[in-house]
């Protein structure tokens, strides 16, 4: 039977292959179901044998890219270790090709890269041309898993709020200044300018200091939440080696992220990540064991695909790939994860005219700062070799679609605004109405279940103020305490049914709860009297961290830095270029980040 299937697998089909698939013969059977559905969907593919070595493989390759129409390549197994005899070639193996290091290695990388970069550079000019990804699978049982949770992945309508979301998890850099400089910019710009805004997105940091790490003790646990839970992408920043991440370090101890005993934990089935591992080794294919990329594709529960570098990885191009990356997926929107990877490869070494706005920013930044900034092409092209894709290059990504929508008529605050619309598909959906006040965006988020006709009604409430009834005529940032959480003091005019002029109110995090108090204010009083009344607001808070608009300065400015912004005076200055128009608060809460934007009016 295996023989017969192996005959028809191997036959050339009449058309320009678009697809070809290296595929040992212990691995035919379990391929099928790929090749069916494959084909079903148009792909005109062919499928040849495992020849002797990498160059003999690359040169049956070359051979149907020369008919034109080459796109993918599939490439079926394992790789030998680096430790066995490459010209023994074991059963079941595809091996992967060796090319010397020239940047890395004076970081102390080896002296040889593991890439598949090779089979898909057909003419060569170290630039890949098609599409490539490889099924590293040990066994026909682990091939199927991996093929049947692509198909899964495809083929599934778990429409929900996970294929909207994309997850950071960044550990603590120490690279150097300028490298942890450079990823730390491209980090934030990511965040902040380059994933759309129909994205969520949450980060978990590895910095116990900061309000996005949660208790570092859990932090192991949260990663393999964030995993589990599903998300479009899920993307790792940091220091990692072939079995596992990098640890939480804490004054006296250190905790886990993840490793490949981990993989079992993973229960993202219905809804898996695409994994981008921006880390040294965690893609060593050649290493004695399989690696973090292969156990994490092959868990069932784990991803469906994962992107990872083979040998030690350098911050600036890794910047530079994962922002084209992006840009391909959330921006241009591929249609495929493989072209994705293949124009984010190709444009880090040729860039466009129209280069984004980061890719400028990180040139700029590399140039000015990096010890050897003679050396940063050079650099781009070697994580051409370096990142492989683990899983389908044809897995079709899951792109958002425009949903018409008629808006008509306008609200102000209070009132009901009606929209309507029609979609596609049935299911729960949210609904955010951004509405913009001078700098400041305020979103109302409204959870509906829709159907195909969409009818649509929101209460719009800007940050909870009305301005016809309050003022706010201060606004502070206080510290009671060197390492103490800051709070907000605001002052502002009472209802004029009260019997004082102004108001104090202030937000505060005391013992894991959000708190606001209220109380009487009045000038000129030696001691502030103690606030009245203190209403809780949201309990098991981790940290929070303010952020305010200053508007005659035109930026935002960090809560350190409003500490020292006057204190609440009720008394307007001349100077109001310290006056904040908006005020930001983020607080994380059982490892999720919420953020909320306030706007100010006088």
């Amino acid at each position: 039977m295996t023989s017969i299937l192996l005959a028809v697998l191997l036959a050339v089909p009449e058309a320009s292959p678009d697809t070809v698939v290296v595929c040992p013969s212990p691995f035919c059977q379990a391929m099928e179901p790929w090749l069916q559905y494959r084909r079903d969907q148009g792909h005109e593919i062919v499928v040849v044998s495992v020849g002797s070595s990498a160059e003999e493989i690359r040169g049956q390759i070359r051979k149907y890219y020369k008919q034109g129409g080459l796109k993918f390549i599939v490439l079926v197994g394992d790789s030998p270790a680096i430790t066995e005899v490459r010209d023994a070639l074991p059963p079941g193996r595809v091996p992967v090709h060796y090319a010397a290091a020239k940047v890395n290695v004076l970081w102390g990388s080896e002296p040889h890269i593991a890439t598949d970069n090779r089979y898909a550079d057909l003419d060569d000019d170290q630039i890949p041309d098609v599409a490539i990804g490889r099924l590293t699978a040990d066994t026909p049982e682990q091939l199927a898993r991996i093929v049947g949770k692509t198909l899964d992945y495809e083929q599934g309508a778990g429409f929900g709020p996970w294929r909207r979301r994309v997850s950071f998890v960044a550990g603590v850099g120490g690279f150097g200044r300028f490298a942890d400089l450079v990823l730390e910019s491209s980090v934030r710009f990511l965040l902040t300018r380059q994933i759309p805004a129909e994205y969520a997105v949450n980060m978990t940091y590895g910095n116990w200091r900061s309000p996005y790490c949660p208790d570092p003790r859990q932090f192991h646990d949260m990663t393999v939440q964030r995993l589990s839970e599903g998300c479009l992408f899920w993307v790792y920043v940091g220091h990692g080696l072939p079995y596992s991440l990098d640890r939480v370090s804490v004054p006296d101890a250190d905790y886990p992220i993840l490793s490949v005993a981990d993989a079992h934990q993973l229960n993202a089935a219905g809804q898996p990540p695409i994994a981008l591992l921006l880390a040294c080794y965690t893609g060593a294919i050649d290493a004695v064991e399989d690696c973090l990329a292969e156990e994490m594709l092959r868990a069932p529960g784990g991803p469906v695909a994962v992107v990872a570098g083979s040998r030690v990885t350098m911050p600036y191009a890794m910047a530079v790939l994962s922002c084209g990356l992006l840009e391909q997926c959330v921006g241009q929107r591929c249609s495929t994860l493989g072209e994705a990877i293949l124009q984010a490869k190709r444009t880090m070494v040729k860039p466009s005219p129209d280069a984004s706005e980061m890719r400028t920013v990180l040139d700029a930044l590399a140039t000015a700062v990096s010890p050897a900034p003679s050396k940063l092409a050079a650099e781009r092209a070697e994580h051409l070799l370096l990142f492989n894709l683990f899983g389908d290059p044809l897995l079709r990504l899951h792109n958002p679609q425009p949903i018409g929508l008629d808006l008509s008529g306008s609200a102000k605050p209070g009132q009901v605004l009606r929209i309507a619309g029609t979609c596609t598909v049935d299911g729960p959906a949210t609904v955010e109405l951004t509405v913009v006040a001078s700098p400041i965006v305020v979103r109302a988020v409204s959870p509906s279940l829709i159907h195909n006709d969409i009818t649509i009604q929101i209460a719009i409430i800007i940050s909870g103020f009305d301005p016809a009834s309050h003022s706010i005529t201060s606004v502070a940032f206080v510290r009671d305490d060197v390492d103490g959480p800051i709070r907000l003091d605001l002052l502002r005019e009472a209802p004029v049914d009260s019997p004082i002029r102004f108001e104090r109110v202030v937000y505060r995090l005391r013992d894991g709860l959000i708190e606001r108090g209220f109380g009487p204010w009045r000038p000129g009083a030696d001691v502030e009297p103690p606030l009245q009344v203190w209403q809780p607001l949201l309990a098991g808070v981790d940290a929070i961290a303010w952020r305010a608009w200053l508007a005659g300065r035109n930026n935002w400015q960090e809560g350190p830095v409003l500490v020292s912004l006057p204190p609440p005076s009720g008394v307007a200055t001349a100077d109001r270029q310290y006056d904040p128009a908006g005020v930001e608060l983020t607080l994380l809460r059982r490892g999720e980040q919420l953020r909320r934007i306030f706007a100010l009016r006088d």
